[in-house]
């Protein structure tokens, strides 16, 4: 079952400073079948952000549709979870009082609440650290707080947008572990933007190679089904150097292609 489709879509921003209107996307379509774990991997300034932020309905497209499940992306829904690059917790709330927020929002008892704050702590490690404040977490541990908040909304897609890349290179290997423990016990569809060669095929079933517009989709890889994966592996690291001169290949995506105000932009 495809549970997410971009059809056709474009997104312009205008740059009121140069008087310019910035082409990120353009013509963009792809599909994601349901519980597959998607990575969409380019360098930064290539619009793969600002496609998450399509589905997750935070923006709207200038033209083309998104579907999610069938339905039209309108607005946000809990229905898509999205884990940000910045833990973004309320700092004067414990770890557990973060992630009982969005129950308190839908309604559900306090017993209730209470109860899936302590299966959400435990399915990420976390058990016992509930009465902790923000402050008093490591980063990785904001992290695993964030993305149990949003799991204890039973999404049906999570959306993250470089939700390691913060972090030191043994925590973020720890978390890459725990995503896939949660991914294959919750399945879950997975849309993963990174600019990390090595973090994509250790992940994803799929990596989507993005690059500037108008021709955003350069590469699609589907990487072998078996897990666990070893970063050691010689399929590993050669899928990564394939990767790294796709990458290398990429005109710049930093100062994406702008038109003046009012000229034909092709949309």
């Amino acid at each position: 079952m495809t549970a997410i489709s971009y059809q056709r879509v474009c997104k312009t921003f205008v740059n009121e400073q140069r008087d310019s209107v910035v082409q990120a996307i353009c013509d963009f379509s792809l599909d994601i079948i349901e519980n597959e774990f998607v990575c969409l991997l380019g360098p930064s300034g290539c619009g793969k952000s600002t496609l998450l932020n399509l589905l997750a309905g935070f923006l709207n497209p200038d033209s083309g549709t998104i579907d999610f499940f069938g339905q039209t992306v309108a607005k946000p829904a809990p229905d898509r979870g999205v884990v940000f690059q910045e833990a973004t917790l309320f700092p004067w709330f414990t770890a557990a009082k973060n992630i009982e927020l969005g129950l308190e929002a839908k309604r559900l008892p306090a017993a209730g609440r209470h109860q899936v704050v302590e299966q959400m702590l435990a399915l990420v490690g976390l058990s016992g650290k509930g009465h902790h404040y923000p402050h008093e977490l490591s980063g990785g541990m904001r992290q695993r707080v964030a993305l149990a908040r949003v799991l204890a909304l039973e999404p049906r897609a999570l959306l993250m947008d470089e939700p390691f890349s913060a972090l030191d290179n043994n925590t973020r290997e720890r978390l890459q572990d725990e995503l896939l423990r949660i991914w294959s016990s919750h399945k879950k569809t997975i849309l993963f933007v990174t600019h990390n060669v090595e973090e994509a095929v250790y992940l994803a079933d799929r990596i989507v190679v993005i690059g500037p517009a108008p021709q955003s989709i350069r590469a699609e890889i589907v990487l072998d089904k078996v897990r666990p994966r070893s970063r050691t592996d010689a399929s590993v690291r050669y899928r990564s150097e394939q990767l790294r001169q796709l990458l290398m290949d990429l005109p710049c995506c930093l100062a994406p292609s702008s038109l003046q105000k009012g000229q034909n932009n092709d949309h």
